[in-house]
């Protein structure tokens, strides 16, 4: 009976001594649906009881794949584990090893990690037993943001109407986690528009303009930046490049700064060239037209010549004094004069 459980207690203590023999591999992250760009680290550990220094190594495997298990992009071929889990390891026990790698070099997506241990016999290499597992969850590379679409203003059409100066952009991303967008006019900085998907530009001045927005991710990446053309007019006399002379009465223009554009309006304080006394004395009073070849009350020939004639006694004074005495006459001319 003795030998018995004797017997007994030995094999338990054998299959319990083989199932920690046993190996055994373990992906520790990424293994948690987190989202990453640029260098990232995995983790996973291992553990082969059966272990010897003196006779064994361990190599591994490290791949990348859509789905678990599929073993598809290569990371690490073949490599001394020694070299991710510690020189001269002791894989008897359990050993957590460390990889880093650039995720840039991968496209954008989900991702699981793969991995593959081998403990061989150093005589005999024949001599292997391998062990794999996978992440439990994906994880994501997001190493650059998504394409910004702009809806609005219509690419199929870059005027505006005419005489308008002001302009929104409207625009919209695939990208989930946009922390925020950035928006610019022609050569101009760019101008912090927070998660607000539209933007209005205004005080456009007359000509072609370009409207540019672009995105920053919450992992700091930028999207390419996405363009519009558009082209404002203004037509003359609406408010844009006012001129005297553009036969539109407009802007500051008056009758009496630019009678060319703006009509004699009688009560405007301005005795415009259509204006007289008799047709509006309210803006024409005496004196105030010369040249209208009416000498109006308040004329005469001494501040208005071209307007009235002179008295015929200033007539014989200038014919006297346009003769040979220069401008002296004799008493003889001064009596006829008077």
């Amino acid at each position: 009976m003795k030998l018995k459980l004797l017997l007994f207690f030995s094999l338990f203590i054998f299959f319990a001594a083989g199932a920690y023999a046993a190996q055994t591999a373990a992906v520790v992250q990424p293994n948690d649906s987190n989202r990453f760009a640029g260098t990232v680290g995995v983790s996973f550990t291992y553990v082969d009881g059966n272990f010897l220094a003196a006779l064994h190594d361990v190599n591994v495997d490290i791949f990348i794949s859509a789905n678990a298990g599929d073993f598809t992009t290569s990371l690490v071929t073949d490599a001394n584990a020694d070299t991710y889990c510690g020189t001269s390891a002791n894989y008897a026990v359990t050993k957590t090893c460390t990889y880093t790698f650039d995720t840039t070099a991968q496209s954008d997506g989900n991702y699981f990690v793969d991995i593959n241990f081998t403990t061989f016999a150093t005589a005999g290499p024949l001599d292997q037993n391998s062990v794999t597992d996978s992440s439990d969850a994906n994880f994501q590379i997001d190493n650059s943001a998504s394409a910004i679409t702009i809806t609005s203003p219509s690419s199929s059409g870059t005027g505006l109407p005419v005489n308008v100066t002001s302009v929104t952009i409207e625009y919209s991303s695939s990208d989930l986690d946009i922390a925020k967008y950035w928006v610019a006019l022609d050569s101009q900085a760019y101008i912090d528009n927070g998660l607000n998907t539209s933007y209005e530009f205004t005080s456009l001045a007359e000509g072609g303009h370009t409207l540019s927005v672009k995105s920053m991710d919450s992992l700091d990446n930028n999207s390419a930046v996405a363009t519009i053309s558009i082209s404002v007019t203004i037509e003359t006399g609406s408010g844009g490049n006012i001129y005297c002379g553009d036969s539109v009465c407009n802007g500051n223009e008056t009758s009496a700064s630019c009678p060319s554009d703006c009509g004699a309006i009688c009560g405007d304080g301005a005795c415009t060239n259509t204006e007289s006394i008799a047709t509006c004395p309210a803006d024409c009073g005496p004196g105030k037209v010369c040249g209208d070849d009416v000498c109006s009350p308040g004329e005469n020939y001494n501040n208005c010549p071209a307007d009235c004639e002179a008295p015929r006694g200033q007539i014989v004074k200038e014919t006297v004094m346009s003769r040979e005495h220069k401008g002296k006459p004799t008493p003889d001319d001064i009596r006829r004069i008077l």
